[in-house]
């Protein structure tokens, strides 16, 4: 049997440490002062587990897997419900 790692858990300054990084590429581009950056977090919270279960109901793995990221991500490192 194959054993696959999840990945390791990202701290809030690691997170904050590379969205920066994200939002010095993206700025090149885009307009900083026309532009909200949002975490997911920020709206994760307010939904709560149930309201993220709900969210995610709608959802089956067939129609994930129809994205060839999500696709090549699972063949690389397998499946995980941490995700």
């Amino acid at each position: 049997m194959v054993h696959y790692q999840t990945s390791p858990r990202l701290y809030s300054e690691e997170i904050f440490h590379n969205a920066a990084t994200y939002q010095e590429q993206v700025f090149k581009i885009l307009d900083r002062e026309k532009t909200t950056v949002v975490f997911n977090s920020q709206w994760l919270e307010s939904l709560g587990i149930s309201g993220i279960m709900e969210l995610s109901s709608h959802y089956t793995v067939a129609q994930m897997l129809e994205r060839d990221d999500f696709t090549k991500l699972i063949m690389v490192t397998g499946y995980s419900s941490c995700r």
